[in-house]
Order: structure tokens, then C-alpha cells, then sequence
């Protein structure tokens, strides 16, 4: 049976006159879809390595198949890492969908497990270096480190950016505080120096009355 998960396979043993043996592999086929799922780990053409060329450029060496893994639904992606085998007869000059290398697939755990192959392709024709070698090993989870670096920067900068803002709008708000201040200052010393006058006025005409 295949949904967009996956594809399960269930052999069982019975007669073939029996109908219980079809609703038997239909309750298995529910609890494998509703159990697993399958994951990709690698997408077709998806850059894995790369070889230094005599020019001082670098190969793109790209996956040949998209690579699944079937996991527990309840999982996410798994961290793996890559092996890579350069093939037996890689020469100083390569053609473009040459297979230049094979890399072994290991999901990382407590226990490391290997669940297959897939083939590297040169993106593009090229001349080698006489001594070209392959990485022994990319990790997927090298790849997550440097997007969550790449993500990390984006996020200092950010922040920055908003404590800077914040700053400038602290200062304006304290600027806009004191020029209120000197304001309400001087209308309170304009009203008491009208004030005195006032007093000062009234007590002249107070002398003079007298």
C-alpha cells in the first residue's frame, strides 16, 4: 500500500479463501502510515561536496536521487553524515553527470547506522587538480551549525539595530521631557514675576491712599 508517507509492503500467512487476511494487512497498512513516515534526507541535484580544479575553482558534486528515510512519525529530522568514496576511475578531467564519487548515507544516534548509497555527479565539466581529494565526511549536521551561525548573525544584527532605535527614541523622549520642563519653568517664573509686579503695584497704591 503507498500514500504520500511511503510505500508498505505486509505478507501474511492464510487461506486464500479466508476474508480476514485483507482486513488483517488493512489494520497493519493503517498503523504503518499512521506510525512512520518517510523523511528526505537528500534532494536530487542538491550540492553534497566539492573538488578543488586546476583554475582554483571548486566542482559542485550533486546528489544523483532524492534519499528517504523512513522514521517514527513522532520524530523529526535525523542528523546524518556522508562518506565519500571517489570513484575508481576518476581521471584529471571529468564530464559533466560523471559519477565522481559515492557517498555512504549514516544516521546519527547513539548508534551510528548506515542505510544505503547515493551517487555524486559533477554539475558541470571541469579539469582537476593533480592531487583532487574528496572530504572524508559531511555532516548534515556541520550544515544545520552553519545555517543556525548564518541565522545567529542575522539575529545580533537585528537586535542591534533595535537597541540602537530604542536608544534614539530614550534620548528624543528625554529631550522632548526637558524642553516641557524649561517651558512649564518659565511660565511659572513669568507668573510669579507677574505676580510680584501685581503685589508691588497694589502696595504703591496703597502708600499713596495714604
Amino acid at each position: 500500500a503507498k500514500n504520500t508517507q511511503g510505500l508498505f509492503i505486509v505478507a501474511l500467512g492464510g487461506s486464500l479463501e479466508s476474508q480476514d487476511n485483507y482486513s488483517n494487512s488493512e489494520t497493519l497498512f493503517e498503523w504503518a502510515f499512521k506510525h512512520f513516515k518517510a523523511v528526505l534526507l537528500i534532494e536530487k541535484d542538491e550540492i553534497l561536496s566539492s573538488l578543488p580544479l586546476a583554475d582554483g575553482n571548486s566542482l559542485g558534486l550533486r546528489a544523483e536521487k532524492d534519499v528517504y528515510h523512513l522514521i517514527n512519525a513522532s520524530l523529526i529530522k535525523p542528523a546524518f553524515s556522508l562518506n565519500l568514496n571517489p570513484g575508481e576511475s576518476l581521471q584529471d578531467a571529468v564530464e559533466k553527470d560523471q559519477v565522481v564519487a559515492t557517498a555512504e548515507i549514516i544516521i546519527q544516534g547513539q548508534k551510528d547506522v548506515s542505510i544505503g548509497t547515493v551517487n555524486l555527479l559533477a554539475n558541470r565539466s571541469a579539469n582537476l587538480m593533480e592531487e583532487s581529494s574528496l572530504p572524508l565526511e559531511k555532516s548534515f549536521s556541520d550544515r544545520i551549525l552553519g545555517w543556525v551561525l548564518k541565522v545567529g548573525v542575522v539575529l545580533l544584527f537585528i537586535a542591534s539595530l533595535i537597541f540602537i532605535i530604542r536608544t534614539i527614541n530614550l534620548m528624543r523622549q528625554s529631550k522632548r521631557r526637558q524642553e516641557k520642563l524649561r517651558a512649564r519653568r518659565s511660565e511659572l517664573e513669568e507668573k510669579l514675576k507677574d505676580e510680584i509686579e501685581q503685589e508691588n503695584k497694589q502696595q504703591r497704591i496703597n502708600r499713596s491712599n495714604f
